[in-house]
């Protein structure tokens, strides 16, 4: 979930797979994880709140066990970090709760 930053367009790199680094890392994890489900909602542009409202039920309705979250400097130096983990936490309890019940 993210940025363009999330989203990958930062690449090649030299030496690497000519895509980007989230794809990348999806390649790797399923060598070990061959049944392995990814999904990127990150979008270029994205706004903290572009994501939160859009995106984050879709991607916690997948159930993820691994989610991460991305933005440039611009995101973090407004203190929407803070923001947005708090939500992503609350959402992930509630979550939890709902599947034990």
């Amino acid at each position: 979930m993210g940025d363009s930053l999330a989203a990958g367009t930062h690449g090649p790199s030299p030496g690497y797979a000519n895509m980007g680094w989230p794809d990348r890392l999806a390649s790797i994890l399923r060598r070990v994880q061959p049944d392995l489900a990814y999904l990127n909602t990150a979008t270029i542009g994205s706004t903290a709140a572009d994501t939160l409202s859009s995106r984050l039920g879709r991607v916690m309705e997948s159930g993820p066990d691994l989610l991460h979250i991305s933005y440039g400097t611009h995101f973090s130096a407004a203190g929407q970090a803070v923001m947005a983990a708090e939500r992503v936490k609350a959402l992930a309890l509630r979550t939890d709760e709902e599947t034990s019940a």
